[in-house]
């Protein structure tokens, strides 16, 4: 699902669910109970689906399940997406951290936000904090798999 500025306050609205957003998303479709597959074609926005696909084939099931489960991972959380579209409100956003919890839950949102670059500029004794404590090593992979 897109998230963006227009449809948050919406989105946030939405209770008991897990949420992600992916950029620029105009498809769906729906496995149901992994044994069916449904997709409907919309020709024009703000007007009811125009054709639906609909199949039970296993082989096909199991292939939009690998590719959902693909969208999945790369996908950001809402929490994420809130914050992303705050700092877009506020370019200029600047904030001063000295409590150590707040510093990393800050880095753990800048490397799940990070699109293309990261640069870290810190002594090395912060930074060796920064790869052990947080585990960034790790999270450096899902930032591979988005490019």
């Amino acid at each position: 699902m897109e998230i963006t500025k227009e449809n948050i306050d919406f989105i946030k609205s939405i209770k008991h669910h897990d949420i992600r957003h992916l950029n620029g998303t105009r498809g769906n479709f729906a496995i149901l109970d992994n044994q069916s597959y449904m997709v409907q074609i919309f020709h024009n926005e703000n007007e009811p689906p125009a054709q639906a696909f609909f199949s039970n084939s296993k082989a096909f099931v199991d292939r939009q399940q690998e590719l959902y489960n693909k969208l999945w991972e790369i996908a950001i959380p809402l929490s994420l997406r809130k914050k992303e579209i705050e700092h877009q409100k506020n370019p200029n956003y600047r904030r001063i951290l000295t409590n150590y919890n707040e510093i990393q839950n800050e880095i753990n949102s800048i490397t799940e936000q990070t699109r293309k670059e990261l640069l870290i500029c810190t002594s090395v004794k912060i930074l060796h904090i920064i790869l052990t404590e947080n585990d960034l090593l790790n999270r450096f992979k899902s930032l591979l798999q988005r490019g």
